[in-house]
């Protein structure tokens, strides 16, 4: 069974579907659960620095300079 991640986007069944067809770009998904943790984190009033920090402790294959633009420029 897959986690859906683009539950707030798509049904369950539908992310199964696109992914057993490989119709997902998988770099785009985990962008956007990056962007959604952040927000998620933000709107929890943890400061900027603090969410960063958490991000990358998450994503430890990214460096600062990779969730910093990927926050800024599409946020």
């Amino acid at each position: 069974m897959t986690i859906n991640p683009l539950e707030d986007l798509i049904s369950k069944d539908i992310f199964e579907l696109l992914s057993k067809e490989g119709l997902l770009n998988k770099k785009k998904v985990r962008e956007y659960q990056i962007i959604a943790k952040y927000r998620q984190l933000k709107s929890m009033d943890v400061s900027t620095q603090a969410a960063m920090a958490m991000l990358l402790e998450e994503y430890p294959d990214l460096c600062f300079e990779t969730i910093n633009k990927l926050i800024y420029y599409k946020y």
